[in-house]
């Protein structure tokens, strides 16, 4: 029975991984999370061990930044000055400086911040100028303060809103008087003025 197991355990190695290498949680775990299928258990020769609990906080903030903004990976490595193989490596658990580290960490403190504000966070939103014309984005490249950049926004965006909304309920009575074909091109009354 153990010789059985150990050999379901190298034939997954071995068909999984395909190069003879050594599949370990982390791996197949961060692999999860790009591919179509759900991996929470990994047992190999009878043991079983919780891919869960050994991914890193930065592999976790990456998971949860593109979860929420949908960010494609070639904008993070822009932003992190970083190639996308070094973000994917990232994904799967790769070590990265503590300078990315901490970057890291404020981009998925200010997601955040509009996950709080109920307002849906997209690459857009995260990449629209505000205070002194700097982003969100911006603001992490630069090792600004992105989470107060992002309270900013999320002020902005819940008051733009708001307006929108008064907005609408002002011109709902109003009907909308169709143009004819006639008045298009007629001059102006002061149009020689």
């Amino acid at each position: 029975m153990a010789r059985q197991n150990n050999l379901r355990g190298r034939i997954l190695t071995y068909c999984v991984a395909g190069t003879f290498g050594l599949l370990s949680p982390n791996y197949l775990h961060a692999s999860a999370a790009t591919a179509n299928w759900d991996i929470n258990q990994i047992e190999i020769s009878g043991l079983s061990e919780s891919s869960v609990g050994a991914i890193s906080e930065s592999a976790r903030d990456i998971a949860h930044i593109r979860a929420v903004t949908k960010i494609s990976v070639s904008e993070l490595s822009r932003v992190f000055g970083v190639s996308r193989q070094a973000v994917h490596e990232w994904i799967k658990g790769g070590t990265l400086s503590q300078r990315n580290a901490q970057r890291l960490s404020e981009l998925a403190r200010a997601t955040d911040v509009f996950i709080e504000a109920e307002i849906e966070a997209s690459p857009q939103v995260f990449r629209r100028k505000i205070a002194g014309g700097q982003s969100i984005l911006d603001a992490v490249r630069e090792n600004g303060n992105a989470v107060e950049l992002a309270k900013t926004l999320a002020a902005t965006l819940v008051r733009e809103s708001q307006q929108r909304q008064r907005l609408a309920a002002r011109l709902a009575g109003r009907s909308a008087t169709p143009g004819t074909s006639t008045e298009f091109g007629s001059p102006h009354l002061d149009e020689d003025a």
